[in-house]
């Protein structure tokens, strides 16, 4: 029988293993257009783990609410990075960025 811990384990190992799917797409990508795919996946999967680490957080824990949002912030910084910079230099920064800012996501809603 299945626990609600064993369906928390399993929920954060398929969060993991989608993750590190975006970023080896993103950073092994061969075309740009694939790059650009697990960009855009990495972005909204940081985002989307953002939201899920403020609403698991205890409402009176104001550092643990800034820092997530800081997470967040750091994707979009991204996304806008990417969308208005062309050149290879600023979308590798971007990309950087954002595999920083799901790592750190999922750092986060594990320690929760």
């Amino acid at each position: 029988m299945m626990t609600s811990l064993d369906a928390l384990i399993i929920t954060f190992l398929v969060l993991s293993g989608l993750s590190l799917l975006g970023l080896l797409v993103m950073f092994l990508g061969r075309k740009e257009r694939v790059k650009k795919v697990g960009f855009y996946y990495t972005t909204m999967a940081a985002i989307g783990l953002t939201t899920i680490n403020v609403l698991c957080h205890p409402p009176l824990y104001i550092a643990g609410y800034l820092l997530v949002i800081g997470f967040g912030l750091l994707a979009v910084a991204a996304l806008v990075l990417h969308i208005r910079k062309k050149t290879p230099e600023k979308r590798k920064l971007a990309r950087i960025m954002a595999a920083v800012s799901m790592m750190a996501a999922i750092a986060d809603l594990s320690m929760v």
